[in-house]
């Protein structure tokens, strides 16, 4: 009983603090970006990221235009 009393009350009941709260809505926001976005096309700067987002709109492009195996014409 008396390791109880000298272990530490935790207290439960806290306030966050102004930067504290700023920080918590950026880690909310960031991780919702990262969540959405491929983590190395986040990395980029705007730019390269437009240009990145181009490369990846063309290789879909490329994928849907292809044609499937037995649409081939028969000899």
């Amino acid at each position: 009983m008396a390791e109880k009393k000298k272990a530490k009350r935790v207290n439960t009941f806290f306030r966050q603090t102004p930067r504290e709260f700023k920080s918590a809505h950026q880690a909310q926001i960031f991780s919702h970006i990262n969540r959405n976005l491929p983590y190395k096309i986040y990395q980029f700067s705007k730019s390269q990221f437009e240009i990145n987002l181009i490369k990846l709109k063309r290789q879909y492009n490329k994928i849907k235009t292809t044609l499937p195996k037995y649409s081939k014409k028969i000899r």
